[in-house]
């Protein structure tokens, strides 16, 4: 072998070690989590947004799971840990107080409860248009709807039934009023 390839080769194996030194000293100082997030019948979760914080520096690291509920957060400063893990038709999970050591691996597996049914209402202080004292149905067409509606004959009980409450018998034709039946109302044109 010549002089030449021997100082190749000794080059190549100082780069190797080097470039080995210095990717075993490049997560000094790190950890990681990771874990499988599943349903409370012990299949995966696939897509469940988890997030990971810091306690002490606020730091986040957020994931989605895989196909297999998996997830994998690596390079993680060391430190104390909280975890939330938010699925759609599962209730939020909370995990505090998880401590990453150096060179740790931690594993935490996760399993989803499903979230409560909840109805809201929201009544709001606005005031109101109906009036709580009045039972009278009414409103008021103006001149434009009467001339630019396209109402078959012009007939002013097609007009009417432009009012809430207000619809034609089919059997009678006449207009029931408020629920009414026709033979109760009396209508006057004056």
């Amino acid at each position: 072998m010549g002089a030449g390839v021997k100082r190749f080769l000794a080059t190549l194996a100082t780069v190797l070690i080097w470039t080995m030194v210095a990717w075993g000293q490049s997560e000094t100082g790190s950890s990681a989590m990771e874990g499988t997030v599943n349903a409370p019948d012990g299949k995966p979760v696939a897509r469940a947004k988890v997030e990971i914080r810091s306690q002490e520096t606020g730091y986040v690291r957020s994931l989605v799971t895989n196909d297999r509920g998996q997830y994998l957060a690596s390079v993680l400063p060391v430190g104390v840990y909280a975890v939330e893990v938010r699925a759609d038709g599962f209730a939020v999970l909370r995990r505090e107080s998880i401590q990453l050591s150096v060179g740790q691996a931690e594993r935490l597996d996760l399993t989803l409860q499903l979230a409560a049914v909840r109805d809201e209402v929201t009544i709001s202080s606005a005031e109101s248009n109906v009036d709580p004292e009045e039972s009278a149905t009414g409103s008021t067409i103006g001149s434009d709807a009467v001339t630019n509606l396209p109402i078959r004959g012009r007939n002013f009980t097609d007009l009417i039934q432009l009012t809430p409450g207000i619809i034609q018998e089919s059997d009678r034709k006449g207009l029931v009023i408020a629920g009414q039946r026709s033979i109760n109302s009396n209508i006057a044109i004056d």
